[in-house]
């Protein structure tokens, strides 16, 4: 009966998460879940008080003693951190439910009176039916395989409700628009900088793909996860994140890998590690950086300076990336919305009262309007009469409708809208006569690690996100084309100075002018030191055989050139390890590191020695035996 669950209370979108190690099933831990909750309607109101009341306390201790940041940046004292032993991680309106290993889970939504049962079953609080436990009998396999739904025949539809957001109608008419041209967006990859941010924007998705597979469906555009998720999209695809690392040996044993702060799972680890820290870490940490910005934030934590509202993306659904790109977050991409982002823009560019890089080509600003599924982008400009003529007072020209080109709409992922779990059980239905379960879910068949192996399912499988670098790159390029900063010095000592600044200089360099920004990606630089200069490859792992991604590393301080293979998550950190710096929306926002999405790599030329190590161990090994069983022949003939 030791099977695993997890029973969660989930306030003001919060999810306090407990352990349970046994007896994890319908008829135990989710009994005693149904037990425990009130039939009577009075007691039901008395007890529902109760468990708001009790984490509403929760609460302000959580915001009172962790996550609100002090000025001088000093740690929380431990007796809060004490006062939430009870829970296998600090609150948050982001949980990572698949990392506990467990099979049942149960979640009482104190905001919507849910209880909810492995994500799926959805049964209202005040109306469970408990009548010779008809709530259990009730429970069955769905045609999907690992998720449950509710008997057909059985007439509980009072008693289920869906946590789903209603989405809106798709309308996808256009309005407010002088000429409107519909395009393909452009999903091939053709340059080691696209192929990375690509990768790494693909990443989000492949890590939090099963919690948004869950929970996705229950957030508004304006909530923390919503925002903070298409908020690393879009910064990674631009390449407008750094990258940091974790400290990759250990001081007392040089010799062995140190452990993966995060991802650690030897129990006889003494090492420290971040699986209950309070939302934020101190640079210690970390390898290089400005020592002075410390702490960090971690992605999508409640944590925040007094009087400022928690995480980096921007509080509003629409923002400006860097003053030209309009970001709209939306639950569904539709005309409708890029109407309304269109718009929006319009507005905003009267108030600021100027079109600023984009003036020269008639461009008055760019468009990125994504859901958690879909993306569309779109370039508003001025009409192409007043545009030529270059006559007419700038009122009017303003009075006048723009053009707009838009792309056609993309999936991100091949995660869907449908396939989410927080829509009403009868949405999954049950096998039919004769039929098997299949794999349609994506956090127990669809392949969201399918990038790792090669750009051409990088691009099937993450469309939207492969679209999405090549148009933050025309975008940048069209920038540094209308700075047009004529160069001074050869070229080659450009490429030399560059690879003595630091990572902030060499990103402002980017814009300066085509030949600067052609410099800069020939050596697309990571971190302080570390650039891309080529790739990616596909290398047969020596040890598995099957093909990784590989790229070829350049130290910029010493020139040396070494290429590295990009490695699954492991408890341990490879020789190259990069998590991504989120850089806050507005200089009021803070940063924060990406600990879950950590690209880990292994030189090549350290895998293959590796390899030759253990295959003379073996031969070693093979022989020894060799020697015994002959040794021993040998005896037992004289003794014959």
């Amino acid at each position: 009966m030791g099977t695993r669950g997890l029973y969660i209370v989930c306030f003001r979108g919060r999810y306090y998460i407990r352990f349970n190690r046994y007896d994890s099933y319908y008829e135990g831990l989710g009994a005693k879940i149904v037990a425990s909750i009130p039939e009577d309607p009075e007691k039901y109101k008395e007890w529902l008080a109760s468990m708001r009341a009790r984490h509403a306390s929760k609460e302000q201790a959580l915001e009172e003693g962790l996550h609100t940041i002090r000025e001088d940046g000093s740690p929380p004292a431990e007796d809060h951190l004490s006062f939430f032993d009870e829970y296998v991680a600090l609150p948050a309106e982001l949980p990572r439910l698949g990392s506990y290993d467990a099979e049942f889970f149960y979640t009482i939504n104190l905001d919507a009176e849910v209880l909810t049962m492995n994500h799926a079953l959805h049964w209202r609080l005040d109306s469970i039916p408990r009548v010779d436990q008809q709530w259990l009998q009730a429970i069955t396999p769905s045609a999907y395989r690992y998720v449950p739904t509710v008997k057909p025949e059985l007439r509980l539809d009072d008693c289920l409700t869906s946590l789903a957001v209603p989405l809106p109608d798709h309308d996808m008419d256009v309005w407010d628009v002088d000429e409107m041209t519909v395009r393909e967006a452009r999903t091939q990859l053709d340059a080691p900088d696209k192929v990375w941010r690509a990768c790494v924007a693909a990443d989000v998705w492949s890590v939090y793909g099963q919690d948004i597979a869950c929970l996705g469906r229950q957030w508004y555009p304006h909530d923390l996860p919503f925002r903070e998720l298409a908020f690393a999209l879009v910064s990674l695809a631009a390449g407008l994140t750094a990258f940091r690392s974790f400290h990759r040996s250990n001081p007392d044993k040089p010799d062995v890998p140190a452990c993966h702060p995060r991802f650690c799972e030897n129990w006889t680890c003494n090492g420290e590690h971040l699986d209950r820290n309070p939302g934020w870490l101190g640079q210690e940490w970390l390898v290089g950086g400005d020592r002075t910005q410390s702490p960090l934030l971690t992605f999508c934590s409640p944590a925040h300076r007094t009087g400022r509202p928690p995480g980096t993306a921007s509080p509003e659904t629409k923002y400006w990336l860097n003053d030209d790109v309009l970001v709209c977050l939306t639950l569904v991409v539709d005309g409708a919305a890029i109407t309304e982002a269109m718009r929006w823009g319009m507005v905003e560019q009267k108030r600021r009262g100027a079109e600023k890089s984009s003036r020269h080509s008639g461009v008055r600003f760019y468009m990125v309007v994504l859901s958690l599924f879909d993306v569309v982008f779109a370039e508003v400009s001025r009409p192409a009469a007043a545009a030529a003529s270059g006559n007419g007072s700038k009122e009017a020209e303003e009075e006048k409708k723009p053009d707009l080109v838009v792309s056609s709409k993309l999936p991100l992922s091949p995660l869907r809208e449908a396939f989410c779990l927080s829509t009403h059980p009868r949405e999954r239905p049950v096998p039919g006569p004769g039929q098997k379960t299949y794999y349609c879910m994506p956090h127990n068949g669809m392949d969201l690690d399918a990038h790792e192996r090669s750009v051409n399912e990088l691009r099937y499988d993450f469309p939207g996100i492969a679209a999405m670098a090549n148009f933050f790159s025309a975008v940048a390029g069209r920038r540094a084309a209308t700075n047009g900063t004529a160069a001074v010095l050869p070229p080659e000592l450009y490429a030399r100075i560059l690879d003595l600044v630091d990572y902030s200089t060499w990103q402002n360099c980017l814009v300066v002018s085509p030949d600067f920004r052609a410099l800069c990606l020939a050596r697309y630089r990571l971190d302080d030191r570390t650039a891309i200069i080529s790739g990616p490859s596909m290398i047969p792992h020596p040890f598995r055989g099957e093909l990784l991604m590989a790229f070829k590393f350049r130290d910029s301080r010493t020139g040396q050139i070494e290429t590295a293979i990009r490695m699954r998550k492991s408890g341990y950190l490879g020789e190259y390890n990069w998590m991504p710096l989120l850089c806050g929306s507005g200089e009021d926002r803070p940063q924060a590191l990406m600990l879950d999405v950590c690209l880990l790599f292994e030189s090549l030329s350290g895998v293959v020695e590796s390899k030759k190590r253990m295959d003379n161990r073996r031969a070693g090994a093979a022989e020894k035996d060799a020697a015994e069983k002959a040794a021993v022949t040998e005896a037992i003939a004289e003794i014959a």
